[in-house]
């Protein structure tokens, strides 16, 4: 049997395709059985196993197809023909070891393919997933405004007044740091710190916890005449108050209305906590500060625990005129009240001029603080530059007297 190219069939000739290391390769056209010989080659050329050409043995790859013409030994590294079946040094059988090696290749292959699959399908759930919340979210937002635009809705905020959003209010109203002088006079620890009461307003959150002021009345080198003896606060929410801003109980700038409140107590040698639900800020209570503090018609004790003022306003018609007064009392005693009807005005002219009082006002009771309007008759002498609002005796003081100046820049006329 002579040589043939041994890549066409020997019956049709057709080109053949596959592995020329097989003794017997079947053509796919005519279905003829070849019988793959040996070629004859020298010791310095190679055939290629891939498509039979015969190439130089210091060759890598086949010059007509490109294949590997040698294959190293993937357990010693040994280099081997491509197309031997053994590896010449250890004897693995090398087409076992390629076979596994693409399988392993094709599993590796398929796992990248499933787990990219799975990043697609993550990516895809995760954008469902979000879009799904801003659905609800946006759904949610939705039935709110509609619910704030009912007629019910926007008639119950028609009804709400400033009085329902007002700061944490405590009711401790004034009140100092302790030192050694006043320990020494309240016969406590000199070392002991906190925060003594001094005053403590009606009907708020202090006194309804049971929180107590001074009422003995000591004259501090620093502070001048103070009421000691009430509870000395030295801890609020286990926090020491030496730790805290001498303004946190009035400001109580981290707490809100309703909180509760832990203070504890030293009072007769005794330590004890008071629980204290902060209520709301009276509107009356910035006021009173805006007004004791800057109108320029105000009278006052020395100690502060009494005062009066007319507000900078003065209301003018043709039979009477009109002022505003504001007031406190912390004075605490039995049936200290202010009589209305025995407030006068006295202009710098001579003219008197009498309060005409409302029956509910008759008799207005001053504790803690009071608001009210008095109206005088006659009417004000046009050419009067000055008055003097005259109280009567009040909570045991006399001499309470108002000057008013008619052509201070800080008074406001107005007409009805």
């Amino acid at each position: 049997m002579g040589e043939h190219d041994l890549s066409r069939c020997r019956g049709c000739g057709a080109p053949l395709e596959g592995n020329f290391k097989k003794r017997k390769i079947k053509c796919p056209y005519c279905g003829a059985v070849n019988i793959v010989e040996k070629q004859t080659v020298s010791d310095s050329e190679i055939t290629c196993p891939q498509c039979g050409t015969v190439n130089k043995k210091e060759s890598e790859h086949c010059v007509e197809c490109g294949h590997n013409l040698y294959y190293a030994c993937p357990k010693c590294g040994t280099r081997n023909e491509a197309n031997a079946i053994h590896c010449l040094k250890c004897g693995i059988n090398l087409e076992e070891v390629a076979a596994k090696q693409k399988q392993d290749e094709l599993r590796k292959q398929e796992t990248l393919a499933k787990k990219k699959s799975q990043r697609k399908k993550n990516v895809k759930s995760f954008f469902i997933y979000l879009a799904v919340v801003l659905i609800l979210f946006a759904t949610v937002m939705v039935a709110r405004f509609i619910h704030e635009q009912s007629p019910e809705q926007q008639a119950l905020r028609a009804t709400q007044t400033e009085e329902t959003y007002r700061e944490p209010w405590l009711g401790i109203n004034w009140y100092v740091m302790m030192n050694e002088d006043i320990a020494r006079a309240m016969n406590v620890d000199k070392s002991t710190e906190g925060i003594l009461v001094l005053q403590v307003y009606a009907d708020s959150p202090a006194q309804a916890a049971g929180i107590t002021a001074g009422t003995t009345i000591y004259e501090d080198p620093d502070l001048g005449e103070i009421p000691i003896g009430g509870d000395i606060i030295t801890m609020v929410n286990g926090e020491p108050v030496a730790d805290l801003d001498i303004n946190y109980l009035w400001d109580l700038d981290y707490e809100y209305a309703g909180d509760n409140m832990k203070l504890t107590i030293l009072r007769n040698s005794e330590t004890f906590v008071l629980n204290v639900t902060l209520g709301k800020k009276p509107r009356w209570i910035d006021r009173e500060f805006e007004i004791l503090n800057q109108t320029p018609f105000g009278w006052f004790t020395e100690t502060g625990n009494f005062g009066i003022a007319a507000y900078p306003i003065l209301k003018k018609s043709s039979n009477e005129f009109l002022f505003s007064f504001t007031g406190m009392n912390y004075t605490e005693k039995e049936g200290c009240k202010l009589d209305l009807s025995q407030i006068s005005i006295v202009d710098d002219l001579g003219n008197t001029y009498s309060s005409s009082l409302d029956t509910d006002q008759q008799y207005k009771y001053m504790y803690t603080y009071s608001y009210f309007d008095l109206k005088f008759t006659p009417a004000l002498a046009e050419e009067a530059t000055s008055l003097t609002i005259n109280f009567p005796v009040t909570c045991g003081i006399s001499d309470i007297y108002i000057p008013v100046d008619l052509l201070s820049s800080s008074l406001t006329i107005e007409y009805y």
